[in-house]
């Protein structure tokens, strides 16, 4: 009995430290560069998507600024046109939103000019 206390308290212990870790690691405002360059370039492959534009990839990178990071991607469709993806970021949760705004180009052609991807 007391060995299953014990190993109860240490799982709840070596929680509580993953825990912390984790939020130490976690920005103030949530706006880390990496965050940031990962979501929108999921969210704006998502988008072009769903403006018919075939991505073939796409790569985001994000400046450290965690108060208004900027972020710059570039890509291919299928059929080899440049895309670029290109903002300023205000917020960003989880992989299901980024606000600020960001415009998008396909060969210099506008596919969106917005102030939010994803579900925000």
């Amino acid at each position: 009995m007391g060995r299953i206390r014990r190993n109860w308290g240490v799982g709840v212990a070596g929680a509580a430290m993953v825990m912390a870790t984790v939020a130490a690691c976690d920005p103030v405002d949530g706006l880390s560069s990496s965050n940031v360059s990962v979501s929108t370039d999921q969210l704006a492959t998502k988008a072009l998507k769903q403006e018919h534009v075939e991505v073939q990839w796409l790569s985001c990178s994000a400046t450290e600024d965690r108060k208004d990071p900027k972020v710059d991607c570039v890509g291919r469709t299928n059929d080899q046109r440049k895309i670029s993806v290109k903002g300023d970021v205000t917020r960003q949760s989880n992989l299901k939103c980024v606000q600020g705004h960001l415009t998008a180009l396909v060969e210099g052609r506008t596919v969106f000019d917005v102030h939010g991807l994803g579900a925000c």
